[in-house]
Order: structure tokens, then sequence, then C-alpha cells
């Protein structure tokens, strides 16, 4: 990436900000929906990503900047499904130019520079380094942690996705964002405990936030803080669920066991001290990006219907839904 663009990044970071880190589908929206609720600016334009039936709640996400992220991560070869490697200085590639330009317009123009705000995508989870190289600081991470079976059966009955790889993508997202939080305040915070007692762990949050000065202070009003709807939970799942799972490997269970270890707040980020990575995460994820990008180069040339088809059954209706080049009228057929 060409070092001039660092002469058109904000030379004013935006004051308090704070990702909500966490692999899709772990609770991250309605975490965000709390903070909100507590105080933080969700955008400047109030545009967010309010999701429908895959969501009800809404996704909280800030459209602009998710189809930037996405569009990094395409530009990469891959995509939140099935993310590209990710060297060490991967985020100064030259490929990423014309997207950083747009990106430091875009985050001037959607977000606050005035005012504490909160960022949720989980893309950010790979993504961070991106957006420090343009010079937006972060002052601290909340790290969401959902049971890996919820989530991949979350996955599973939304895009159809096949639980080993969703299960593998827990995994790189959660690694990722353990390790972009070293020298940085991160909450570690596990959905369960949230759900389980809303205002307890919004009193909390806000206390831990105000010592930042990132909030007000323990005054600050939590009394709308309320967004766990238990009905909107298909998935509930124990730890003793997962441990029986024929699909998920013993670092997985071993490294969401280590989270739960580890909840609470950390001064200078998470410890680093992880369970050793799964052998089986890197090779399914390299599979699932090398079928992505072989459906990406040929869906135009095939006919309709075999292009429906074949999308669905290898990546899910929701991908099918993204696809640009696939009309709506049948991606709802394909359903």
């Amino acid at each position: 990436m060409d070092s001039s663009l660092m002469n058109e990044a904000p030379s004013k970071a935006p004051a308090g900000g704070v990702t909500v880190l966490g692999m899709h589908r772990s609770g991250t929206s309605a975490v965000t929906q709390l903070l909100h609720r507590m105080g933080l600016a969700a955008g400047r334009d109030r545009r967010l990503d309010r999701g429908g039936d895959a969501n009800p709640g809404g996704f909280w996400e800030v459209q602009a900047l998710t189809r930037i992220d996405e569009r990094v991560l395409r530009a990469l070869g891959g995509e939140w499904s099935a993310p590209p490697e990710l060297p060490s200085g991967w985020e100064l590639d030259t490929r990423l130019a014309s997207i950083a330009r747009s990106a430091i317009r875009t985050f001037a123009r959607k977000m606050p520079l005035s005012e504490a705000w909160v960022w949720k995508d989980p893309r950010l989870c790979l993504l961070l380094p991106f957006w420090r190289s343009l010079n937006v600081q972060v002052a601290a991470h909340i790290l969401i942690v959902r049971n890996p079976l919820e989530v991949a059966l979350s996955l599973r009955a939304r895009d159809g996705m096949p639980l080993p790889v969703s299960f593998a993508l827990w995994e790189r997202y959660t690694r990722s964002a353990l390790e972009l939080s070293i020298s940085t305040p991160t909450l570690v915070a596990d959905l369960d405990s949230v759900a389980r007692d809303v205002p307890e762990w919004t009193a909390m949050a806000s206390a831990w936030l105000a010592e930042l000065s990132i909030l007000g202070g323990p005054d600050t009003d939590i009394s709308s803080a309320r967004s766990f709807d238990p009905s909107l939970r298909h998935a509930r799942r124990t730890l003793n669920d997962l441990r029986e799972c024929p699909n998920v490997s013993s670092g997985q269970v071993s490294l969401y066991e280590w989270l739960l270890r580890n909840e609470g707040a950390h001064a200078l980020g998470v410890s680093q001290d992880l369970p050793t990575a799964s052998r089986s995460m890197t090779p399914l994820l390299v599979e699932r990006r090398e079928s992505r990008l072989a459906l990406r180069e040929y869906r135009d040339r095939w006919p309709h219907r075999a292009r429906r088809y074949a999308m669905n059954g290898l990546v899910g209706v929701r991908d099918l839904a993204l696809c640009p080049s696939q009309p709506r009228s049948r991606v709802r057929r394909a359903s």
C-alpha cells in the first residue's frame, strides 16, 4: 500500500473507540446494541444493518464499513467465510491501495470524530491491522465468546455450512482476535454470562469503560439496555455437548475452555499462552477458499439453474443471496 495514504488518514483518531470482536453468530450484535444503549455511538448517521429473519434484533453493523471489509478480504483472495492467509505486513499490500482511500473517507463520514463510538464487524477479528495502518485507533476491545457448537449449529441453520468448517472458522477468527488484542484493554465476555444477568453485566462493562474514560461514569443511564430475547437463541448447548461432538477438534475444545477461564478484563490485551492450534483448521479453510474462488471464477459461465444448485449446495443460501450476479427471485426459489 502507498505510504502516502497515511497523509490522507485522519490526523485525530476518533476518541474512545470500542470494537466488538467475535466470530459470526457469537452474539456480537446483541452486545453492540447493549453498548449503544449505554451511550456509545454506533455510527454517525445511524444507518445500520438491522438484519432480517437471520438476525431479528439487527446486525448492528455500519453497512458501508462492512462492505469495505469484505472488499479487503476479496482483494486478498478470500471472503468472510473463507478468509485469506494474512502474513505479516499484509495490510500494506498494494492491492489494497484504492480500497484504503475509500476506507479513509468512509470511516470519517460514517463514524463520529468527537464522541465515544462502538464498531462491530466480525471481520475486524482479521482486519484490524488494515484500519490501524490508516490511523484508526481503538481504545478498547470487547471479545464475545460463545460456545463454538452453538456457533456452528447457527451457521448450519442459516448458511448450510458444514460443522467442521464452522469450527475451523470459529478458531481462526478467535485466535486472530486474541493475537490482535495485544497492548489494548480487552474485555472477554462469555455470551452465557451476559445473557444470564444483563443488568449486572452492563453495570460491570459500564464501570470498566468509565475507568478507561470512554464512558462518563457510574451514573450512565443503562436502564434501556435490554437486548437478549432467550427465544432467539435456538442452539443452546453445554460444554459437555461440545466435548461430545465428533466434528470438533480437541484443540478447539481446549481454546473454548481457555477463554472461559480468562473471562473478564485484561488491561494490556489477553495473554497469549493459547492452546496449540488444531491441525485441521488451516487445511479446511484452504479447501473452502479454493472452492469459493473456483465458484466465483466460473459461475457466470453456467446456466442459471446449474449455478443456483451448485452455489446452494456448496456455500449456503445466504452466500448465494450475497452473490451480486444472482437475481433476487432466483435466490428465493433456491431456498
